[in-house]
């Protein structure tokens, strides 16, 4: 973009000059010339008023370039900001319960991390007393502020809520939300806390 902004004030510059050079020549041709004076004053003033015009776009355009580097350099610094830091994810096993043949289990997640969550998804694997592996769920939700927590469900088909013993909670994706749009982030940036 900053190239395209320096080829357009350049242009505009060679227009400025040659339209002061214009303007330098019709004054001469003003003071050589009796009859056509009048005609040759109104031209320059139209000249003038063009470069007026000409030095205005060029502000114009000297502003939107440096106002388009400074989101820029906002955008760098927060995505920057986001990179270096880490999130917390935070879980509680609320109750297991059967219902249409399955076992459900409620949980509850809060975001802890300075971060807006566009998009999550949080998945367990349900284990019997005796370790027995019974099942795997995921399960997900968008727009979850910094502080912010909800209420979920996992569902764990053919599975009575008698023999879930235990659970592994897992995250399995975050999209977290930038004002420059949105960033898919890598799970290890967060780190899941199981409560109790």
């Amino acid at each position: 973009m900053t190239a395209c902004n320096d080829a357009g004030t350049s242009a505009l510059q060679r227009e400025n000059k040659e339209l002061q050079d214009r303007i330098n020549d019709l004054e001469n041709r003003l003071n050589d010339s009796g009859t056509s004076q009048q005609r040759t004053k109104t031209e320059t003033e139209q000249l003038r008023a063009k470069v007026v015009e000409l030095v205005q776009q060029n502000s114009i355009l000297g502003t939107r370039l440096q106002d388009s580097e400074s989101k820029s350099r906002k955008l760098k610094d927060q995505s920057d900001s986001f990179l270096q830091s880490e999130g917390t994810i935070e879980v509680r096993l609320l109750k297991v319960y059967d219902f249409g043949g399955a076992a459900y289990a409620d949980f509850y997640m809060s975001n802890k991390s300075p971060f807006f969550l566009n998009f999550w998804s949080v998945g367990a694997d349900a284990f019997s007393s005796g370790g027995t592996y019974l099942g795997h769920y995921d399960t997900n939700g968008s727009n979850l502020r910094p502080g912010q927590s909800v209420t979920a469900k996992l569902i764990f088909s053919d599975v009575s809520a008698s023999n879930v013993a235990t659970w592994k909670p897992a995250i399995a994706k975050i999209v977290v939300g930038l004002p420059g749009g949105d960033i898919s982030v890598k799970t290890e940036k967060f780190t899941l806390k199981e409560l109790k």
